[in-house]
């Protein structure tokens, strides 16, 4: 069953409460969390924004799916850093304790995963030793956290896992501990092939990203503007028993979100039916 779901990061001019009246208005029945600090804060909310957002959820029948720690100016003004790989030890436990907190949050919320980037790779630093110090961190988190909240790793523009081929190195090390969150537009940016992607990663992927890309420029379209084929890779996702949602990731639609996450509603509405009908379930609902 194909199941959508919106990025909040579209709605980051706008408070949590009104982005879920928003979603609820247009039709979305789960949203993926992006740690805003006008969303939820890692680091600074309280058990009572919580109890809150809890309630919120209830009250419009939305569900989270997922917490994502990837917003670039999350922790300070250098964009993504402190990240896993930082240079310094005492920064990438700055970058720890932040997923640890989103964990904790994640639980108290209902949500069932937390998804990290792996930061990006100083200049003085090598490949080999990146992934030592992204293997380490991992390895913190998993040992501090109970395991009821699963950890996924992005595939980020720009960082040290920026391709698929990055998340199929790495995975493996970690089998039924880390997981991906696939973007798809950046698997176009990169040039690989999305459906090779899907198939090579398999049930490794628990979530992924949407948004479309035109002439391989990193720049998030509404779906239909680009050159994706999202209809292939829907019947795809369909006929492969994919489990895990699709986040609609369109940050760069943060003027009229609500505009944005209803047009691409529409928009899956018309493939998932032309595509693939068996699948063309209640996961869509009417607007």
């Amino acid at each position: 069953m194909f199941k959508l779901c919106y990025n909040s990061n579209g709605f980051r001019r706008f408070d949590m409460e009104l982005t879920l009246d928003d979603l609820h208005e247009v039709g979305y029945q789960a949203i993926e969390i992006s740690c805003h600090r006008n969303h939820l804060d890692p680091l600074y909310h309280s058990d009572k924004y919580l109890h809150s957002l809890t309630d919120k959820l209830k009250a419009t029948g939305i569900s989270v799916v997922n917490l994502h720690t990837g917003a670039k100016d999350l922790m300070s003004d250098i964009d993504f850093e402190p990240s896993l790989i930082s240079d310094s030890k005492n920064d990438r436990q700055k970058r720890i304790d932040l997923i640890l907190s989103t964990i904790a949050a994640a639980t108290a919320i209902g949500a069932k995963n937390v998804t990290i980037t792996s930061g990006i790779l100083p200049e003085q630093c090598s490949e080999e030793e990146g992934y030592r110090r992204l293997r380490e961190s991992i390895d913190t988190i998993l040992a501090k956290s109970d395991g009821t909240v699963n950890l996924l790793i992005e595939n980020e523009m720009g960082m040290l896992v920026e391709r698929v081929e990055h998340l199929a190195k790495l995975l493996p090390l970690y089998q039924g501990s880390l997981w991906a969150t696939l973007d798809i537009g950046h698997a176009q940016c990169t040039n690989e092939d999305i459906c090779e992607a899907i198939n090579s990663l398999g049930a490794s992927v628990k979530h992924m990203h949407f948004e479309d890309i035109k002439d391989r420029v990193h720049n998030h379209l509404l779906p239909g503007d680009g050159d994706i084929d999202f209809g292939k890779i829907v019947k795809l996702l369909s006929g492969n028993s994919y489990e895990g949602y699709c986040s609609v990731e369109l940050y760069t639609y943060d003027v009229k979100p609500a505009e944005a996450a209803l047009h691409s509603l529409n928009y899956f509405k018309r493939i998932n039916y032309d595509k693939c009908p068996e699948a063309y379930t209640a996961s869509f609902v009417a607007v």
